[in-house]
């Protein structure tokens, strides 16, 4: 249900951003109607992380105290099929310091997708293009 409510949310958000771009581009080629400041392309670029969250929560489990542990058998968050409530309920350590280093590790695997995205270009070896690519 959570992921109905948030993923689900911005997936339809990016559908409709990419149907508006589309819409423009289309009436542009088809009109030769110039740009206007009010009406313009919005670039985006997606990054959804390489492992399934649901499935480094479940491997986290174990962290969580006891009672917590025990309400969330309960509740079937430790099933299988529950495992993408408790990663909205987890913050231990470990689980916190699986998704910063997987954060990262993205990040810096699409290095110059995300640097030519922010505007750097071929700047890679600038500290500040260093920073924006682990601001991730």
């Amino acid at each position: 249900m959570l992921n109905a409510i948030f993923i689900d949310t911005l997936d339809m958000d990016l559908e409709r951003l990419q149907r508006v771009n589309q819409t423009l581009a289309s009436v542009r080629e088809d009109t030769g109607w110039r740009s206007s400041p009010e009406l313009k392309a919005i670039d985006t670029l997606v990054i959804q992380p390489s492992e399934r969250i649901d499935a480094i929560a479940a491997s986290h489990a174990r962290e969580l105290p006891r009672a917590m542990r025990f309400l969330a058998r309960r509740f079937g968050v430790l099933d299988p099929n529950g495992a993408g409530v408790l990663s909205y309920l987890l913050f231990e350590r470990g689980y916190c310091r699986h998704l910063i280093d997987l954060g990262f590790t993205d990040g810096m695997s699409r290095r110059e997708e995300i640097l030519d995205f922010l505007g750097y270009g071929d700047a890679v070896s600038t500290p500040h293009a260093k920073r924006a690519a682990i601001s991730w």
